[in-house]
Protein backbone atom coordinates (compact mmCIF):
# COMPACT_ATOMS: atom_id res chain seq x y z
CA UNK A 1 0.00 0.00 0.00
CA UNK A 2 1.45 3.50 -1.03
CA UNK A 3 2.70 5.87 2.17
CA UNK A 4 2.54 8.77 -0.74
CA UNK A 5 0.14 11.65 1.45
CA UNK A 6 -3.15 11.00 -1.23
CA UNK A 7 -5.18 14.00 -2.91
CA UNK A 8 -2.26 16.31 -3.40
CA UNK A 9 -3.16 17.01 -7.34
CA UNK A 10 -6.16 18.92 -6.23
CA UNK A 11 -5.77 20.07 -2.76
CA UNK A 12 -6.19 23.76 -3.71
CA UNK A 13 -8.46 26.09 -5.61
CA UNK A 14 -10.42 23.92 -8.73
CA UNK A 15 -13.60 23.11 -9.91
CA UNK A 16 -16.05 20.67 -8.44
CA UNK A 17 -18.89 19.33 -9.68
CA UNK A 18 -21.80 18.51 -7.38
CA UNK A 19 -25.25 17.39 -6.58
CA UNK A 20 -28.24 18.33 -3.74
CA UNK A 21 -30.28 15.77 -2.97
CA UNK A 22 -32.48 14.39 0.20
CA UNK A 23 -34.15 11.32 1.34
CA UNK A 24 -36.07 9.84 4.31
CA UNK A 25 -34.26 8.01 5.91
CA UNK A 26 -30.43 9.37 4.98
CA UNK A 27 -29.87 11.50 8.09
CA UNK A 28 -25.27 11.30 8.20
CA UNK A 29 -22.55 11.70 6.12
CA UNK A 30 -21.58 8.64 6.57
CA UNK A 31 -24.96 7.50 5.22
CA UNK A 32 -24.27 8.93 2.24
CA UNK A 33 -20.59 7.79 1.93
CA UNK A 34 -21.95 4.29 2.16
CA UNK A 35 -24.15 4.68 -0.79
CA UNK A 36 -21.29 5.06 -3.45
CA UNK A 37 -18.30 2.69 -1.32
CA UNK A 38 -16.95 5.85 0.00
CA UNK A 39 -14.90 5.64 3.07
CA UNK A 40 -14.94 8.62 5.89
CA UNK A 41 -11.28 10.35 6.78
CA UNK A 42 -11.50 10.60 10.72
CA UNK A 43 -7.91 10.19 11.51
CA UNK A 44 -6.53 13.92 13.19
CA UNK A 45 -3.66 13.70 11.66
CA UNK A 46 -5.32 14.17 7.73
CA UNK A 47 -6.84 18.05 7.42
CA UNK A 48 -10.44 18.56 6.77
CA UNK A 49 -11.10 19.39 3.27
CA UNK A 50 -14.22 21.45 4.94
CA UNK A 51 -13.79 24.48 7.09
CA UNK A 52 -17.25 25.22 8.63
CA UNK A 53 -18.63 27.98 9.83
CA UNK A 54 -22.02 27.12 11.29
CA UNK A 55 -23.99 24.72 13.42
CA UNK A 56 -25.91 23.62 10.58
CA UNK A 57 -23.58 21.89 8.46
CA UNK A 58 -21.40 19.24 8.80
CA UNK A 59 -18.95 17.93 6.26
CA UNK A 60 -16.34 15.60 5.75
CA UNK A 61 -13.55 13.86 3.28
CA UNK A 62 -14.28 11.08 2.15
CA UNK A 63 -11.89 8.44 0.38
CA UNK A 64 -13.32 6.83 -2.65
CA UNK A 65 -11.50 4.23 -4.97
CA UNK A 66 -12.16 3.63 -8.42
CA UNK A 67 -10.40 1.60 -11.43
CA UNK A 68 -10.62 4.38 -13.74
CA UNK A 69 -7.77 7.45 -13.66
CA UNK A 70 -10.00 10.47 -13.76
CA UNK A 71 -7.00 12.67 -13.70
CA UNK A 72 -6.17 13.86 -17.89
CA UNK A 73 -2.13 13.64 -17.44
CA UNK A 74 -0.67 10.13 -17.63
CA UNK A 75 2.20 11.46 -15.75
CA UNK A 76 2.68 8.37 -13.56
CA UNK A 77 4.15 11.28 -10.79
CA UNK A 78 0.36 12.78 -10.83
CA UNK A 79 -1.56 9.67 -10.54
CA UNK A 80 -2.34 8.47 -6.74
CA UNK A 81 -2.40 4.52 -7.76
CA UNK A 82 -2.61 1.53 -4.78
CA UNK A 83 -1.48 -2.00 -5.76
CA UNK A 84 -2.36 -5.02 -3.84
CA UNK A 85 -0.43 -7.90 -6.21
CA UNK A 86 -2.12 -7.80 -9.66
CA UNK A 87 -5.03 -4.95 -8.97
CA UNK A 88 -4.55 -1.36 -9.21
CA UNK A 89 -6.84 1.34 -8.14
CA UNK A 90 -7.11 5.30 -7.68
CA UNK A 91 -7.88 7.19 -4.92
CA UNK A 92 -10.11 9.99 -4.88
CA UNK A 93 -11.25 12.79 -2.21
CA UNK A 94 -15.22 13.33 -2.62
CA UNK A 95 -16.29 16.14 -0.16
CA UNK A 96 -20.06 15.52 1.56
CA UNK A 97 -21.88 17.86 3.15
CA UNK A 98 -25.41 18.18 5.18
CA UNK A 99 -27.59 20.84 5.93
CA UNK A 100 -29.23 20.10 9.02
CA UNK A 101 -31.65 22.81 8.63
CA UNK A 102 -34.88 21.14 8.51
CA UNK A 103 -36.89 17.78 9.02
CA UNK A 104 -34.76 16.30 6.74
CA UNK A 105 -30.75 17.00 5.69
CA UNK A 106 -29.80 18.31 2.45
CA UNK A 107 -27.03 16.47 0.96
CA UNK A 108 -24.29 18.24 -1.10
CA UNK A 109 -22.22 15.57 -2.82
CA UNK A 110 -18.47 17.05 -4.93
CA UNK A 111 -16.32 15.56 -6.74
CA UNK A 112 -13.03 17.24 -8.62
CA UNK A 113 -13.16 16.04 -12.01
CA UNK A 114 -16.29 15.68 -14.65
CA UNK A 115 -16.02 12.07 -15.78
CA UNK A 116 -15.84 10.95 -12.19
CA UNK A 117 -18.95 12.89 -11.70
CA UNK A 118 -20.94 10.59 -13.84
CA UNK A 119 -19.96 7.74 -12.33
CA UNK A 120 -20.08 8.60 -8.82
CA UNK A 121 -23.08 10.13 -8.87
CA UNK A 122 -24.15 7.23 -10.85
CA UNK A 123 -23.75 4.69 -7.71
CA UNK A 124 -25.20 7.30 -5.68
CA UNK A 125 -28.54 6.65 -7.80
CA UNK A 126 -28.16 3.72 -8.13
CA UNK A 127 -28.30 2.64 -4.64
CA UNK A 128 -30.90 5.31 -3.26
CA UNK A 129 -32.76 3.77 -0.37
CA UNK A 130 -36.45 4.35 -1.34
CA UNK A 131 -38.59 6.37 -3.41
CA UNK A 132 -38.46 9.18 -1.50
CA UNK A 133 -35.25 10.09 -2.90
CA UNK A 134 -34.71 13.41 -4.89
CA UNK A 135 -32.65 16.35 -6.54
CA UNK A 136 -33.02 19.61 -5.89
CA UNK A 137 -32.20 22.09 -9.16
CA UNK A 138 -33.14 25.62 -9.44
CA UNK A 139 -35.74 26.59 -11.72
CA UNK A 140 -33.24 28.85 -14.37
CA UNK A 141 -36.49 30.69 -15.68
CA UNK A 142 -37.67 31.76 -12.61
CA UNK A 143 -34.03 32.49 -10.69
CA UNK A 144 -32.89 34.53 -14.01
CA UNK A 145 -36.52 36.54 -13.63
CA UNK A 146 -35.83 37.40 -10.00
CA UNK A 147 -31.82 38.40 -10.65
CA UNK A 148 -33.36 41.00 -12.86
CA UNK A 149 -35.16 42.97 -9.62
CA UNK A 150 -31.96 44.79 -8.50
CA UNK A 151 -33.84 45.01 -5.26
CA UNK A 152 -35.09 41.88 -4.66
CA UNK A 153 -34.00 38.82 -1.95
CA UNK A 154 -31.48 37.98 -4.51
CA UNK A 155 -29.34 41.37 -3.93
CA UNK A 156 -26.51 39.30 -2.51
CA UNK A 157 -26.27 37.35 -5.94
CA UNK A 158 -24.84 38.73 -9.46
CA UNK A 159 -25.01 36.92 -12.60
CA UNK A 160 -21.80 36.41 -14.55
CA UNK A 161 -22.74 34.11 -17.17
CA UNK A 162 -25.97 32.79 -18.83
CA UNK A 163 -25.97 29.69 -21.36
CA UNK A 164 -28.68 29.67 -23.50
CA UNK A 165 -29.97 26.84 -26.66
CA UNK A 166 -30.84 28.81 -29.47
CA UNK A 167 -33.88 27.27 -31.91
CA UNK A 168 -35.23 27.86 -35.27
CA UNK A 169 -31.36 29.19 -36.44
CA UNK A 170 -31.39 26.70 -39.28
CA UNK A 171 -28.25 24.93 -37.97
CA UNK A 172 -26.33 28.34 -38.10
CA UNK A 173 -25.96 28.44 -34.42
CA UNK A 174 -27.07 26.62 -31.67
CA UNK A 175 -26.13 28.30 -28.22
CA UNK A 176 -25.46 31.54 -27.22
CA UNK A 177 -23.32 32.57 -24.21
CA UNK A 178 -23.02 35.79 -22.45
CA UNK A 179 -20.35 36.78 -19.38
CA UNK A 180 -19.76 39.61 -17.62
CA UNK A 181 -20.03 41.20 -14.54
CA UNK A 182 -23.64 41.58 -14.44
CA UNK A 183 -25.40 39.74 -17.00
CA UNK A 184 -29.04 39.66 -16.42
CA UNK A 185 -28.63 43.94 -16.47
CA UNK A 186 -26.58 43.97 -19.57
CA UNK A 187 -27.24 45.78 -23.14
CA UNK A 188 -26.68 42.20 -24.56
CA UNK A 189 -28.94 40.33 -22.42
CA UNK A 190 -31.53 42.83 -23.47
CA UNK A 191 -31.03 42.93 -26.80
CA UNK A 192 -31.52 38.73 -26.83
CA UNK A 193 -34.62 39.20 -24.98
CA UNK A 194 -36.13 42.07 -27.68
CA UNK A 195 -38.16 41.41 -30.58
CA UNK A 196 -35.25 42.67 -32.76
CA UNK A 197 -33.11 39.84 -31.70
CA UNK A 198 -35.74 37.04 -33.61
CA UNK A 199 -34.21 34.26 -31.57
CA UNK A 200 -35.67 31.64 -29.43
CA UNK A 201 -33.93 30.82 -26.67
CA UNK A 202 -34.35 28.12 -23.19
CA UNK A 203 -31.79 28.50 -20.85
CA UNK A 204 -29.39 25.96 -19.99
CA UNK A 205 -26.76 27.25 -17.50
CA UNK A 206 -26.52 29.92 -15.35
CA UNK A 207 -23.29 31.08 -13.65
CA UNK A 208 -23.79 33.33 -10.23
CA UNK A 209 -21.25 34.94 -7.86
CA UNK A 210 -22.43 35.12 -3.76
CA UNK A 211 -20.88 38.07 -2.70
CA UNK A 212 -19.89 38.40 1.20
CA UNK A 213 -20.69 41.63 3.75
CA UNK A 214 -18.79 44.82 1.66
CA UNK A 215 -19.07 43.09 -2.13
CA UNK A 216 -16.52 40.44 -1.53
CA UNK A 217 -16.80 37.68 -3.84
CA UNK A 218 -17.44 34.10 -1.95
CA UNK A 219 -18.23 31.65 -4.25
CA UNK A 220 -19.17 31.01 -7.69
CA UNK A 221 -21.74 28.55 -9.01
CA UNK A 222 -22.57 27.78 -11.64
CA UNK A 223 -26.23 25.04 -11.94
CA UNK A 224 -28.33 23.77 -15.25
CA UNK A 225 -31.47 22.71 -16.42
CA UNK A 226 -30.90 19.04 -15.42
CA UNK A 227 -29.56 19.82 -11.66
CA UNK A 228 -26.37 19.63 -12.31
CA UNK A 229 -23.72 22.31 -9.95
CA UNK A 230 -20.36 23.65 -10.59
CA UNK A 231 -18.48 24.90 -7.93
CA UNK A 232 -15.47 27.03 -7.83
CA UNK A 233 -13.81 25.84 -4.71
CA UNK A 234 -11.21 28.33 -2.44
CA UNK A 235 -8.33 26.75 -0.27
CA UNK A 236 -9.58 23.33 1.94
CA UNK A 237 -13.23 24.19 0.66
CA UNK A 238 -13.27 27.67 2.98
CA UNK A 239 -16.26 28.64 0.55
CA UNK A 240 -18.39 25.37 0.37
CA UNK A 241 -20.63 25.98 3.30
CA UNK A 242 -22.31 29.19 0.30
CA UNK A 243 -23.77 27.00 -1.38
CA UNK A 244 -26.12 26.62 1.29
CA UNK A 245 -26.78 29.56 1.90
CA UNK A 246 -27.51 30.41 -1.67
CA UNK A 247 -29.76 27.08 -1.72
CA UNK A 248 -31.94 28.54 1.25
CA UNK A 249 -32.31 31.88 -0.60
CA UNK A 250 -33.44 30.12 -3.71
CA UNK A 251 -35.93 28.02 -1.77
CA UNK A 252 -37.53 30.55 0.43
CA UNK A 253 -38.50 32.20 -2.85
CA UNK A 254 -39.61 28.56 -4.35
CA UNK A 255 -36.97 28.53 -7.04
CA UNK A 256 -35.83 25.25 -6.08
CA UNK A 257 -37.18 22.25 -7.67
CA UNK A 258 -37.00 18.86 -6.05
CA UNK A 259 -37.10 16.07 -8.90
CA UNK A 260 -36.51 12.30 -8.93
CA UNK A 261 -34.58 12.11 -12.03
CA UNK A 262 -31.10 11.54 -12.41
CA UNK A 263 -29.30 14.96 -13.53
CA UNK A 264 -28.48 14.24 -16.89
CA UNK A 265 -25.09 15.00 -17.91
CA UNK A 266 -23.80 15.27 -20.97
CA UNK A 267 -20.23 15.21 -23.11
CA UNK A 268 -17.93 14.47 -19.74
CA UNK A 269 -14.96 16.93 -21.11
CA UNK A 270 -18.22 20.09 -21.50
CA UNK A 271 -17.28 23.00 -19.32
CA UNK A 272 -19.11 24.65 -16.83
CA UNK A 273 -19.91 27.44 -18.72
CA UNK A 274 -18.94 27.52 -22.54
Amino acid sequence: MSAVEPFAQYRGKRDYRAVLFSCAGLETVEQVAQLFDGEVMNTRRQRSLVALDGPDIVGTRVTYRSETCFLRSGNEDRRIALRNGKEQHYEYEVCVLAYQKGRVPTFLVAVPFASMARELFGKIHTARPNAAFRYFRPALEAVVSALLDPKGKLERLRTVGINWVVAGDTGRSDQITVRGTDVVHSAAFKHLHSPDSKLTLALRKVQVIHEGIGGQQRLKLTFDKFGNYGIWVTQEGQNLPDVFRVFEALRKLDLIQAEAAFPVRNREDEPLMP
